[in-house]
């Protein structure tokens, strides 16, 4: 079975919706479709590499494509899941690559989140 921490990620995958005008390649702020991340192997982890302007700073959550499977994070109180708070990353200097590397332990509506 599926325990806290193991998501359980469905077909549509994971997506990542944010403030991506910031850009500058047209994409919309907040669009829960937003840009699909790929899956390194079978079981995840899941990555996208985005060349963003020196000094942006990105607000950001990862989605299942829709707003009804926002990431979330299980907390060991009654509470269950809740919403992960806005993530953000500054780009640093022109010409740097730049390793975001997150975890996240659900999505709302589905397990461990699905209650």
């Amino acid at each position: 079975g599926v325990r806290p921490g193991e998501p359980v990620v469905e077909s549509a995958g994971v997506r990542l919706a944010g403030t991506l005008s910031r850009l500058g390649t047209g994409l919309p702020d907040w669009d829960p479709a937003g840009v699909p991340l790929r899956p390194v192997d079978r079981t995840g982890p899941y990555r996208t590499v985005l060349t963003v302007p020196a000094g942006t700073e990105l607000a950001y959550k990862y989605t299942l494509g829709d707003w009804a499977h926002v990431e979330q994070t299980w907390t060991d109180s009654d509470a269950g899941c809740v919403d992960v708070a806005d993530r953000r990353v500054t780009v640093g200097a022109p010409g740097t690559v730049q390793v975001v590397a997150d975890l996240t332990t659900g999505f709302r509506g589905v397990a461990p989140c699905d209650r």
